[in-house]
């Protein structure tokens, strides 16, 4: 993805067959990464995992701020919370990319 702000929207649902749901996107070194979440009893805190092109893996928080590290694709898991009451359903993911 070349810089620039771009705005990318995925839904998606979190069942007791599925709970986890990956997202891959790709990300230029410097680029600020920012998540928003809605619906489907997601847990978001205190951090969302994100994995780099390496696979090593970071945590972001919800709506704050993230820098891509290095260039190349990036996964972020979003998981039902199973602690909650409705841990499951659909969901709407907002991801950010400066």
């Amino acid at each position: 993805m070349k810089a620039g702000a771009s705005v990318i929207e995925a839904t998606g649902t979190v069942s007791r067959e599925r709970p986890i749901f990956y997202f891959k996107f790709v990300a230029e070194a410097g680029q600020t990464v920012m998540v928003h979440t809605t619906g489907g009893g997601l847990k978001s805190g205190p951090g969302i995992p994100i994995a780099g092109p390496s696979g090593a893996q970071d945590a972001l928080d919800e709506d704050t701020p993230y820098t891509a590290p290095v260039s190349g694709p990036y996964v972020i898991e979003l998981h039902a919370n199973t602690m909650s009451d409705g841990p499951f359903g659909r969901f709407r993911l907002r991801l950010r990319i400066k």
